[in-house]
């Protein structure tokens, strides 16, 4: 098995210009679907925004192969977000988990890397991997992984989708399966242009309050002799 990521062999493309390539990697339909809402979010821009995400607009039963990863910092991703499929696949409820904790150890090294390409470049990526089950029992994936930017103009968010390669294998109960990396390919989105604005729209089940800081405002109140009315103490004396 070989790990094929672009930046070690000179596959690293430029989106815009290769489009059709990517497509051409991309051998679940599942893929192609969110690769392509992905593309109409972004249009002209490097990425969109996790706000512009919505259950509504991936579609349902897109929805259940999606996962969102958020950045905790030091290198640290968790999922934010995963749909009920992924529990078919991996056995385990991956919300607030560890984006590691779908791979083999020897493979963690490898995913963070691709991870980090994918916000660093940033760069879209195509995984296939083999998960196994702890009896043995193998299921062929296709991951797909995109980047997506915060409301305060971070690129700490990843969408992404999970999907069986072989429709015969979707029947398989849910284990705790642990990937490897067959193969990886990382599309750069390198060569478009900043986002000058954005707009927030309806999330994907992720909701966080905002903090409206209001600047508080004095008003002068005249009191007193001026007002023709007495002045009062504020101390009483009590006696018993």
């Amino acid at each position: 098995m070989g790990y094929d990521i672009g930046r070690f062999d000179g596959g690293r493309r430029n989106l815009s210009q290769n489009k059709t390539e990517i497509s051409f990697e991309m051998k679940h339909s599942g893929s192609h679907q969110l690769y392509e809402y992905w593309s109409d979010l972004r249009g002209g821009r490097p990425t969109p925004y996790r706000s512009e995400v919505s259950a509504r607009g991936i579609g349902r039963s897109l929805t259940s192969n999606t996962f969102i990863l958020e950045t905790l910092g030091e290198g640290v991703r968790r999922f934010r977000l995963a749909g009920t499929s992924l529990y078919n696949i991996f056995g385990l409820e991956l919300r607030g988990m560890n984006a590691l904790s779908i791979m083999d150890r020897k493979n963690h090294a490898r995913l963070s890397s691709i991870l980090d390409e994918c916000l660093a470049a940033p760069s879209v990526c195509v995984l296939t991997c083999q998960a196994t089950a702890p009896k043995g029992e193998k299921l062929s994936l296709e991951i797909f992984i995109a980047p997506l930017r915060s409301d305060f103009d971070q690129m700490n968010r990843m969408l992404g989708a999970v999907h069986i390669l072989d429709e015969q294998d979707a029947t398989i109960p849910p284990a705790p399966r642990k990937c490897s990396i067959v193969r990886a390919k990382t599309f750069s989105l390198n060569g478009v242009s900043e986002p000058k604005t954005s707009e927030a729209l309806s999330g994907f089940a992720e909701s966080a309050a905002k903090f409206d800081f209001k600047q508080p405002v004095l008003t002068q109140i005249e009191g007193g002799a001026q007002t023709g009315l007495p002045r009062r103490g504020h101390l009483k004396v009590v006696r018993d």
